[in-house]
């Protein structure tokens, strides 16, 4: 599996939670990485500080000089900035439209003028909205939320500026990465919050939503093949496992590692205003056939070693 080495690379939103992992990975194989992330999620790469082989700049993706001044002598970017969330997206509409529009096309402007080599996009399995199979990257897409949308918009502006001005892209649609490092707005996190605290899971309608959790480890072997197979450009990919999970045995999963599974039960409640039910996705799994022909590479750890490894972080942090 030939990964990036020896490269210069931006990461926009490299402080976040996937960002950071790309980081790390990336400084672990000898490249030159530079970061701009404005902190509005917090710093994960602070225990990097001090890597002579790091740059950080703090500024905003929508500031195209600061965007531009990042970008010099760059290799490839890898564009993860964005305000993330389902829910923080609900409650944030227009700047969640603004901060992808914007800071997509100033990415890639920036891209066009130095002559990059390709830009990768993070775009979310959002995009599929509801759908009862598996999800492949030729859609049909029916987004029914501001974060969705918003989604689209960027991968647009990179088939645009591809058939305009020749820039190179690949589309990534990541589907529920998780694992160290990510906060508790997301459902992973939360469950095994609540669950050190000896507090009953809470689960929103019946809980047999589905979903498709990919281990970060996985997330970002895919993603940097994605930067360095020729037969990945300008092609949109499938970030995820192909495995349905319910919400309800994930719930059970983690209770089980937990060893609260007879001590704390799951509560159910209505959707509401922090939530809607509108917003929510039943059912997403992802098609990753064209994705592990064209990587030659398939999602290595499954749901189990994953939580255990995610809940052994949590309880050592």
């Amino acid at each position: 599996m030939k990964l990036p080495e020896g490269l210069r690379v931006l990461i926009t939103g490299g402080a976040g939670f996937i960002g950071s992992h790309l980081v790390e990975k990336l400084l672990d194989l000898n490249n030159e990485v530079i970061v701009l992330d404005n902190f509005t999620y917090g710093n994960k790469i602070s225990h990097l500080k001090g890597n002579r082989k790091l740059t950080v700049y703090r500024a905003d993706v929508r500031d195209f000089k600061k965007v531009k001044e990042t970008m010099k002598k760059v290799n490839i970017v890898f564009h993860m900035a964005s305000i993330v969330g389902v829910e923080e997206a609900y409650r944030n509409p227009v700047e969640v439209l603004d901060i992808e529009a914007k800071g997509t096309a100033n990415v890639l402007t920036a891209a066009r003028e130095y002559g990059l080599d390709k830009v990768l996009f993070g775009s979310s399995s959002e995009v599929y909205g509801n759908y009862l199979h598996a999800m492949s990257e030729a859609g049909p897409l029916a987004p029914i939320s501001a974060y969705a949308h918003a989604k689209i918009i960027g991968e647009e502006y990179c088939r645009a500026f591809k058939q305009e001005y020749d820039v190179d892209y690949v589309i990534l649609r990541y589907f529920n990465v998780y694992g160290p490092r990510q906060d508790d707005r997301f459902v992973i996190p939360r469950f095994v919050k609540r669950v050190s605290q000896n507090k009953p899971l809470i689960i929103y309608g019946n809980g047999e939503q589905v979903r498709d959790f990919t281990y970060i480890e996985d997330a970002v072997n895919m993603t940097l093949l994605s930067a360095t197979k020729e037969n990945a450009n300008c092609k949109t990919i499938n970030i995820g496992t192909g495995i349905r999970t319910s919400i309800n045995k994930l719930a059970k999963h983690i209770l089980k590692i937990m060893r609260k599974e007879k001590k704390l039960q799951l509560t159910y409640m209505n959707y509401n205003s922090k939530r809607p039910r509108a917003i929510e996705v039943f059912n997403r799994v992802a098609d990753i056939s064209s994705a592990s022909r064209t990587l030659n590479y398939k999602p290595r750890i499954k749901l189990s070693t994953g939580l255990k490894r995610y809940v052994n972080w949590y309880l050592r942090e």
